[in-house]
């Protein structure tokens, strides 16, 4: 059987990821591939790069340890463009703490034990510890000296123990070479850091001794007698905002920030250290299809010239999302505002296409109705989303069938016990040869079968690059032809995945608050470079419904506008039945018109969109 041939992602390894730093090793790619041009535009013009860093600018913030953490999210892997998909979103997570105000606490307050005379007994030196109380620390004293009092015991406890065992090993009259006990003062100035598991148990003790006291002499603090220096929740907050204002992103922030889970949000702290992750809780397939932006890229490149250019207007940038986007089929379910479903279900079942559960993000067979080993390309990847059900009648050859694995899993079964079986056991034999026989021979019909679909998926490769008029009709018989042989040799696999395909295409839509969000990314990464998504409502006939939209600053008016994007996609299409618009105005929708520099009366900011939202 011919083995499948994969559709190579020729640039993913060297431009899946970019971050705001250059990047390297772009010679060997072809640089006129739109996806090459674009990162190279990017490294060198982003809305990042437009960005400013506060924490260089604030005195308040003025931290080093803070700038570290600053710069980390603009040298963090911020955008994923291959020949798949374009994906906008910190990869890593970034975190913070006030680690740069450790202190040694021996160093600042002196020892903080004594030995006695006999340097048996460790004791607190009292007069040192009460030192910390003139120290703004973290831990505060009470703790620090609740800490310092329990080693102490414990050495002591763990000494006398030690004691105890080498007197006893000593009175045993088989053991000759006797031990030598050390005291503690000896114990704490000795090296045990080449003592290893085969250690007499004595060494071990005094080894653990040491390091009891070790940590002691090493207890650190955080010295937060500089507040200026002491970093806090408002301080890692204005960082993060900083980030994200501006963005398509902010939303994102603002709704998981007020979750009441606290896993759910993004900016989370535990024990004294913060982290932010904007790639948690991400929506399932949650991209921009490959085809889309490129197609975008490609005119505004052809219109402006570059995206250097492009962000001058960014209105402009705009009008033409507009136009391509009417021309696409895109599903959103207008009862829900929003849900886990990301961008690209809206433009199909894609998840199907690669077998996965759009629950899990997972390989499932459930999901899965083509060959696992194949590789669509994006051309593919488009006419599938186009016409899911023509796609998968005219492609029969890559049909999943997944009694094939079965039949290989018995197959090497049986093999394996042949393996075993002893020469004595001659039906036992027998019985498995003639059942390898049966399983080799399911595989070699099925391979003819499948090799019956191959020739056939060669004519339409070639009626697909000849010029014949009757191209079209040709096509349409040669998908019929795939589909009677399915239906001949693989019926049941043919009917399990189209049952699939067909409940796949009627559930996939995405919602309200990821359309907005298709076109907040599409013109923020092509020069719109302060674009965000805002939360609201509209009321029309006395209905008042949540929703989103976008707000855009254009660089050429020097103002932000607010854009309803959910009324825009209706106008576009107006076979979809909706209550949230009067019919009116979508029938006399002007593009020109739907930009306000202030909210319409009929609209109204969600609250926790009122310090966010320019346009009010």
């Amino acid at each position: 059987m011919r083995k499948l041939k994969k559709q190579k992602l020729l640039f993913f390894s060297a431009i899946a990821t970019l971050a705001i730093t250059p990047m390297t090793a772009v010679s060997c790619l072809y640089r006129n591939n739109p996806t090459v041009e674009y990162a190279n535009s990017f490294v060198q013009d982003n809305p990042y790069t437009q960005k400013e860093k506060i924490t260089y600018t604030q005195d308040d913030l003025k931290i080093p340890a803070l700038q570290a953490f600053e710069n980390q999210f603009y040298n963090n892997e911020l955008l994923t463009y291959s020949f798949t998909l374009y994906n906008y979103g910190l990869t890593k997570a970034i975190s913070i703490d006030n680690d740069h105000l450790k202190r040694n606490l021996t160093k600042q307050v002196g020892k903080l034990y004594d030995f006695n005379k006999q340097g048996i007994e460790i004791k607190i030196n009292q007069t040192n510890l009460d030192k910390i109380k003139d120290l703004k620390t973290d831990p505060d004293y009470d703790s620090l000296s609740k800490f310092i009092s329990n080693a102490i015991n414990r050495i002591n406890q763990s000494y006398k123990e030690y004691v105890a065992y080498v007197n006893d090993y000593n009175a045993k009259d088989e053991n000759k070479n006797k031990i030598k006990i050390r005291t503690l003062e000896q114990i704490a100035n000795t090296n045990y850091n080449d003592i290893v598991n085969s250690t007499p148990e004595y060494l071990k003790k005094e080894t653990v001794i040491h390091k009891d006291i070790d940590t002691i002499s090493t207890t650190t603090y955080l010295d937060y007698s500089n507040p200026k220096l002491v970093i806090d929740d408002q301080k890692v907050e204005a960082v993060v905002k900083n980030f994200l204002i501006d963005t398509p992103f902010y939303q994102k922030y603002i709704r998981y920030q007020n979750d009441k889970d606290p896993e759910k949000r993004l900016l989370t702290k535990k024990e004294g250290k913060w982290t932010f992750n904007l790639s948690k809780n991400n929506e399932i397939f949650g991209a921009i299809p490959y085809s889309m932006f490129t197609s975008l890229y490609q005119e505004v490149k052809k219109r402006f010239g570059s995206i250097t250019q492009a962000k001058k207007d960014t209105k402009k940038i705009l009008e033409i999302f507009l136009n391509d986007f009417k021309e696409r089929s895109f599903n959103v379910d207008l009862n829900q505002l929003i849900n886990d479903n990301g961008i690209f279900l809206g433009f199909g079942p894609l998840n199907i296409l690669y077998g996965k559960n759009i629950n899990t993000d997972k390989q499932d067979d459930a999901f899965t109705i083509f060959a696992r080993d194949y590789e669509f390309s994006p051309e593919q990847e488009e006419a599938f989303l186009k016409n899911p059900i023509q796609f998968f009648n005219s492609n029969l050859e890559l049909l999943y069938l997944p009694e094939v694995f079965k039949i290989k899993r018995d197959l090497e079964n049986q093999k394996s016990l042949l393996k075993v079986a002893k020469p004595n056991e001659v039906k036992k034999i027998e019985f498995l040869q003639k059942s390898i026989a049966t399983y080799q021979n399911q595989l070699k019909t099925i391979e003819q079968h499948q090799q019956e679909l191959i020739e056939l998926a060669n004519k339409r490769d070639e009626i697909v690059k000849s010029n014949d008029s009757n191209k079209e009709t040709l096509l349409e018989q040669n998908m019929n032809q795939m589909i009677a042989l399915a239906k001949k040799y693989f019926n049941s696999a043919y009917q399990k995945a189209l049952t699939i395909l067909k409940k796949a295409v009627a559930e996939s839509k995405t919602n309200i608050q990821q359309l907005a969000k298709l076109y907040a990314v599409s013109i923020f990464g092509l020069g719109a470079f302060k674009t965000q998504i805002i939360k609201g409502y509209v009321t029309n006939n006395d209905v008042k419904k949540a929703t989103y939209w976008i707000e855009f600053f254009d660089t050429k008016d020097n103002k932000w506008y607010m854009f309803d994007t959910l009324k825009s996609y209706l106008a576009q299409r107006p076979n979809i039945e909706q209550n949230i618009y009067p019919s009116s105005e979508l029938s006399n929708y002007n593009f020109a018109n739907e930009l306000f520099t202030s909210l319409p009366a009929n609209y109204e900011l969600d609250e926790n969109y009122l310090d966010v939202a320019h346009v009010k």
